[in-house]
């Protein structure tokens, strides 16, 4: 949303720490900034780093994986769905938590081993 003033300039967002400019149902306004409150509990925490594990695994996999996601998700980015999917999945337990490092690299797939028959 834009906001002008008398002399024409247009505002849209925050100005500076002190006013916001935002639109609710069509009706542009102009309000007094507040910081939002952050009270850290320890579910939020978890929660927060949950998202950032399910980041970094959306990250991990290879491109084959990722074009898989997107051609399967209804209605939204395969981004979006394997994040709601992996959400959902360490909520409940079926996914475990990533190891001491903090990566979350699937293991390399084994190769069946062929002989070279002459």
């Amino acid at each position: 949303m834009r906001i002008r003033n008398v002399f024409g300039t247009r505002f849209s967002g925050t100005l500076g720490k002190e006013l916001v400019a935002s639109s609710w149902k069509g009706q542009e306004y102009v309000r007094a900034y507040v910081v939002p409150d952050d009270p850290k509990t320890p579910r939020q925490l978890e929660h927060r780093q949950i998202w950032r594990e399910a980041v970094a695994a959306w990250h991990a996999l290879p491109d084959e994986e990722r074009a898989g996601y997107d051609r399967n998700a209804m209605g939204m980015s395969g981004f979006n769905a394997f994040i709601g999917r992996y959400v959902r999945g360490r909520r409940a337990g079926k996914i475990p938590p990533p190891g001491p490092h903090g990566s979350r690299k699937a293991p390399a797939k084994k190769r069946p081993r062929t002989r070279n028959v002459r």
